[in-house]
């Protein structure tokens, strides 16, 4: 951090993360809800923006007040994460599995498959649970891709911990399909990959009543999958008080190996959307990418 250049938000960032790192998991998290819904909900409106118009077209049912109620506490829940980072290390032994028979019995066998969740809770410690599972770590080998985050301090922050994993990082560009589809060609690999994460057509997933899209990047894992003969493997991760998290892990979904045609890469996409779309509505103010761009009607 000496390298970059703070100004006065970024310095009082990194003084709030490092007295945090002394804290119990469950202070830091609320310390970092409070932050999130009296700090980061004023000062972000195009994020809040965002967040109402999924909460329009998602939860209809929510009066304004029950809405804005709910857009604090989404804000309120990216705090948390953000701040969670401080207590990494500690969060995987609050971390209770549903479903690790089925990551076991996977991992046992040599053929790779793609571990896909949604921005759901804390993903993070999704990710950092599921690289260092016994039936994973050091049997192995396990990527994923990053995104540059603009603030350099919460990159900084995020860099170091994600590192601190068994995890190999690909950065976002032009070359991470191939980079890909390289890896995944190899026996005993594991891609760790968002299914709502950012594509040329926007974020259409779940689809919340949009038609699948081929071209999106729930399309592109799927076909992925196909070329490489990577089974998918649905995981998701929810919150509870205190910091404490469920990670569930459910049947691996079979794609036979080959090209497939847009048809039939839409349907994997709404089987997928079947399994994720319904856990992502029933926790709709803890969905990360619920901030990060305004909701597209069907």
């Amino acid at each position: 951090m000496s390298r970059v250049k703070l100004n006065g938000l970024d310095r009082a960032q990194m003084a709030v993360f490092n007295a945090l790192r002394f804290t119990s998991p469950a202070v830091c998290s609320a310390i970092g809800q409070r932050i999130g819904a009296y700090v980061g909900y004023p000062l972000s409106p195009s994020m809040s923006a965002n967040i109402r118009s999924v909460l329009r077209a998602v939860r209809p049912d929510l009066g304004p007040a029950e809405q804005e109620a709910m857009v604090r506490r989404a804000f309120g829940n990216i705090g948390r994460t953000f701040t969670e980072f401080a207590v990494y290390q500690k969060l995987r032994a609050r971390v209770r599995w549903v479903g690790d028979s089925i990551c076991t019995e996977v991992a046992a066998d040599p053929r790779p498959f793609i571990l896909v969740y949604p921005h759901l809770a804390n993903w993070e410690v999704l990710a950092a649970t599921a690289s260092t599972h016994p039936a994973i770590a050091g049997v192995r080998r396990v990527f994923a891709v990053y995104a540059q985050i603009d603030n350099p301090v919460r990159m900084a922050i995020a860099d170091k911990c994600r590192r601190s994993l068994p995890i190999e990082l690909l950065p976002q560009g032009p070359r991470v399909w191939k980079q890909i589809l390289e890896c995944l060609a190899q026996p005993n690999s594991v891609f760790v990959a968002p299914v709502d994460g950012a594509d040329p057509v926007r974020r259409r997933f779940p689809l919340f009543g949009r038609k699948p899209d081929h071209r999106s990047a729930i399309g592109k894992l799927v076909r992925v999958a196909a070329a490489t003969g990577a089974r998918l493997l649905p995981v998701s991760c929810t919150r509870k008080p205190g910091a404490r998290f469920v990670i569930t892990v459910l049947p691996p979904i079979e794609i036979a190996r080959g090209q497939i045609s847009v048809a039939q890469t839409e349907s994997y996409i709404l089987h997928l959307n079947e399994i994720f779309e319904p856990l992502v509505r029933d926790h709709i103010d803890d969905w990360y990418m619920a901030a990060e761009t305004e909701f597209e009607a069907p």
